[in-house]
């Protein structure tokens, strides 16, 4: 896929590799097959395309042939020196890894770009979101609400290597600039380690025709 939708979210020092659609019958590493041996077909394949895509990247930081598996708390474990997030829909998918230090983690979300059903905008949004999307045009409401959801995907990616904790979409609050698409997150819950309340992170998203993507650093 070229040019690279995810490249645009990150510097240049952070590598990306993304595919649509998902290539069938890619080989994984033994350590990361226990992940996904009782797994169905469709979640077999997204996995194998997700682990590849990281080990494309990772190689451009020199890391040959990584083995990415998964870790007690179901993310990737990557290697001793690196950092970096995998993302998919039905039919796309994205790598992104850097070296560690200097970064201390990466995040990064996709979904499909179509509006999120209202049922869910109360349990994605804070009070305060939701009086935020009240604000919008009706027509927008639906798609706002999924880049909401797709950044807090992109947050909770970013800070569990190093929190270790499972975060509800209550427990982060987003601003989000939809002139420049740019977006701050703030954690609103108290006891995250490496987070506490109050931090903020910045990040970016995108929106594509198909896509909406959310990127941190």
């Amino acid at each position: 896929m070229s040019p690279s939708l995810a490249a645009q979210l990150f510097p240049g020092d952070v590598v990306c590799a993304e595919t649509s659609p998902l290539p069938e019958g890619l080989p994984i590493h033994a350590i990361e097959a226990e992940a996904v041996v009782r797994a169905n077909p469709k979640r077999r394949r997204e996995f194998a395309v997700g682990r590849q895509l990281a080990r494309t990247a990772l190689g451009q930081l020199g890391f040959t042939d990584a083995s990415i598996p998964v870790g007690p708390e179901r993310g990737p474990v990557w290697p001793i020196g690196s950092v970096g997030s995998i993302s998919h829909t039905d039919d796309y998918c994205v790598a992104v890894a850097a070296l560690h230090p200097p970064y201390r983690s990466l995040g990064i979300d996709a979904e499909p770009a179509v509006p999120l059903e209202e049922a869910l905008w109360a349990q994605v949004c804070t009070p305060a979101e939701m009086r935020w999307l009240e604000g919008q045009a009706p027509g927008a409401r639906g798609m706002l609400c999924h880049i909401l959801f797709t950044v807090k995907e992109c947050v909770y990616k970013f800070q569990a290597p190093i929190s270790r904790t499972l975060l509800e979409f209550q427990d982060v609050e987003v601003i989000l600039d939809q002139r420049s698409r740019n977006f701050t997150a703030t954690v609103v819950r108290a006891g995250v380690p490496g987070f506490p309340c109050g931090t903020t992170l910045l990040g970016q998203t995108l929106v594509s025709d198909s896509l909406i993507l959310a990127g941190i650093y």
